[in-house]
């Protein structure tokens, strides 16, 4: 390079941030798809300048499914999507590093769209709380709760911490009614000799079973 003036920029992708150089003069500002930041330097004669660093973050993506617990054995491989329930996502900034309490406070929410999904993307580095919001009559069964109470829905949550290029799409939720493994009355007079009507929220459906799978 000839003797002169310059400054030195970085280019940023999308879904990146920028943490170094920090604090220094923003050179690069106000320049469509550059980082705010870079360095502005002279160079003379056969002169090499070093040191110019950038750093970088990838920025975290976190999602999941919320499922309807149909027969309430928290399973969710035939867990049913469930649309329009808020997921929240909170700071881990509260009383007690590490754990969910009252002093955290809600970074963002999400609702699930009609296939049960919920999103939260452009996370930074930290430590993050991501809890459902239950609605009435509902008993969380996945993650585990403190009680299988409809008093404890919600208190199953997932604890993240988000590093460059996070990206996590497993944390499911599920919850189901406490009428859901109501045995109401038996079905057939044929084989197996212990059917049984399965009643789940918003709808009924027909179940026969040789043995009922869970705890009367």
């Amino acid at each position: 390079m000839p003797p002169g003036s310059y400054i030195v920029c970085e280019e940023l992708k999308t879904g990146w941030v920028q943490t170094f150089p920090s604090g220094a003069p923003a050179e690069c500002d106000g320049h469509a798809g550059l980082a705010p930041e870079g360095y502005a330097i002279t160079l003379v004669a056969d002169e090499h300048d070093t040191g110019n660093d950038f750093g970088n973050f990838e920025l975290g993506t976190k999602s999941g499914i919320k499922y309807e617990d149909v027969d309430g054995d928290g399973d969710l491989a035939d867990g049913v999507p469930l649309p329009d329930w808020t997921i929240n996502l909170y700071n881990d900034d509260g009383t007690t590093a590490g754990s969910f309490d009252a002093g955290d406070t809600l970074n963002t929410s999400d609702t699930t769209d009609a296939t049960g999904k919920y999103e939260f993307t452009g996370l930074g580095a930290g430590v993050y709380h991501v809890v459902e919001v239950c609605e009435a009559g509902w008993i969380q069964t996945v993650p585990t709760p403190t009680s299988a109470t409809e008093a404890d829905c919600g208190t199953g949550i997932y604890t993240i911490t988000v590093t460059s290029g996070f990206a996590e799409d497993n944390n499911d939720f599920e919850t189901t009614s406490p009428g859901a493994r109501q045995l109401l009355r038996p079905l057939c007079t044929s084989s197996p000799a212990t059917p049984w009507l399965l009643w789940a929220p918003r709808w009924r459906s027909t179940v026969c079973c040789t043995t009922w799978p869970q705890s009367q």
